[in-house]
């Protein structure tokens, strides 16, 4: 049945992005995940343009785009920003390249409608490895997918030397210091919002890229 299936076209193979529980070792069906409300941060993060000069009076670069976002131990695996293409704020940038804070790594600027002009600075990091919404915005602009964590919720090497074998959000913590002993992190504000959680432990999920069998659903559903 499993072959035919497979024959059929109805299940197939290969790297998505799943909801995974750390805890549990196992992805989650969207129906799976509870969200609870949760009080935490955005971190304001400046990503230098490249080829803009050092700045000056404790600025490390002149010219930079600054990035708010609410999961800053993922910025290892970031693999562009992206703006709203309506935003004429942003226009010039799109196509040049910025720095990806502590690792030296060229990320280039996209425009994609997914990013929305009045939230936050309107300017997002897109990491498709580990949102379900940025793996879509890299799907579409043939982007790579950097997964910088193990299954049980630690950092791996993807992460960097630093980091390796942390706990997430032990990583979150000593992250968003270097970001602030480089000069790199602007502020931190508070901010509430819903985070997924296991339906069975209540441990945090982690949207990851995972190698996974599925369920191709709509001929299915449709009789």
């Amino acid at each position: 049945v499993f072959k035919r299936l497979y024959d059929e076209g109805l299940i197939y193979k290969g790297n998505y992005i799943v909801n995974w529980c750390p805890r549990c070792g196992t992805a989650l069906a969207n129906d799976e995940v509870e969200h609870e409300p949760n009080h935490g941060h955005f971190w304001y993060v400046r990503y230098p343009v490249v080829g803009s000069a050092k700045g000056v009076a404790g600025e490390p670069y002149a010219d930079y785009v600054m990035v708010a976002t609410t999961r800053p131990e993922t910025l290892p695996g970031d693999t562009a920003v992206a703006v709203n293409p309506k935003d004429e704020r942003y226009a010039h940038l799109v196509g040049k390249n910025v720095i990806l804070p502590l690792t030296g790594r060229e990320i280039p600027v996209v425009s994609d409608n997914y990013v929305e002009k009045e939230f936050g600075t309107g300017i997002v990091k897109i990491t498709p490895a580990h949102d379900p919404n940025d793996f879509l915005v890299g799907k579409r602009h043939n982007l790579a997918e950097i997964n910088v964590m193990n299954d049980d919720g630690t950092m791996n090497e993807l992460a960097g030397a630093k980091y390796v074998g942390m706990d997430r959000f032990k990583c979150r913590e000593a992250l968003v210091a270097d970001l602030e002993a480089e000069g790199y992190l602007v502020k931190t504000v508070p901010h509430d919002h819903n985070v997924g959680v296991c339906y069975r432990c209540g441990t945090t999920v982690e949207p990851l890229t995972s190698d996974q069998w599925f369920v191709k659903m709509k001929p299915l559903a449709e009789p």
